[in-house]
């Protein structure tokens, strides 16, 4: 969220800034360009704040919020492939990435209660147990992708859904890779490993905010040459 969006959403009342968040909601569902779609947010919550500086209804402005987000969303330019690549990227390798740090402090928190082992910085895993939870985890990141993109309606019941779904899930997952034979063990340095996996989220949220204002900035251009005809 851009500054100009949280700027004026704390000056909102209760009412606009329900609202407000309702059409966001919506707006960050459709994959728009990551710059159209912060400044297309900036822009509705300063329409609400000056609506509501003069008194005026902005629910009565805009009419129906679902019609309106939907007419704003039409107009804007969507996430390109490599921009989704790199958002989605970013996501699964910081959530995978994680991991590794969460086992190491749980083995610290609960001596012996998984077959890895700490020493000092290093993590000691068999490398089946560390594949397990990167592949569960990969896979509950693009689940909650989809969910996200088909909740804005009803979020508490898709949440709900893909809760129990990932639950079920985890158990299936559990017994399945508890009848994989034992696997060599791995050492990792957590420091490292930290200090790799934040590089790493940076390059591709760096990647994917150039490549969404390359998107955004050529738009522009080819709209201001229409606009000279």
């Amino acid at each position: 969220m851009n500054s100009e969006y949280k700027s004026c959403l704390k000056q909102l009342n209760d009412e606009n800034k329900k609202l407000v968040k309702k059409i966001a909601l919506y707006i960050e569902s459709r994959n728009l360009n990551g710059v159209a779609g912060e400044e297309l947010l900036g822009d509705i919550a300063g329409m609400a704040l000056e609506c509501q500086k003069r008194n005026e209804s902005f629910s009565e402005q805009i009419g129906d919020y679902q019609d309106f987000a939907r007419a704003l969303v039409k107009n804007s330019p969507r996430r390109n492939a490599a921009e989704t690549l790199f958002w989605v990227f970013a996501w699964i390798v910081g959530a995978v990435g994680a991991i590794v740090p969460l086992l190491w402090i749980t083995e610290f928190i609960i001596p012996d209660f998984t077959p890895a082992k700490n020493n000092g910085v290093e993590f000691i895993a068999p490398i089946a147990y560390i594949i397990k939870y990167t592949v569960f985890v990969g896979g509950a990141m693009l689940g909650w992708f989809a969910a996200f993109r088909l909740s804005y309606r009803s979020r508490t019941a898709v949440i709900s859904i893909y809760i129990a779904i990932l639950i079920f899930s985890f158990a299936v997952f559990s017994v399945s890779t508890s009848l994989i034979p034992s696997s060599p063990s791995c050492t990792v340095n957590i420091l490292l490993w930290c200090v790799i996996l934040t590089l790493a989220v940076f390059v591709c949220l760096l990647a994917k905010h150039l490549t969404a204002l390359t998107v955004a900035y050529n738009r522009a251009r080819k709209q201001r040459k229409l606009n000279l005809y």
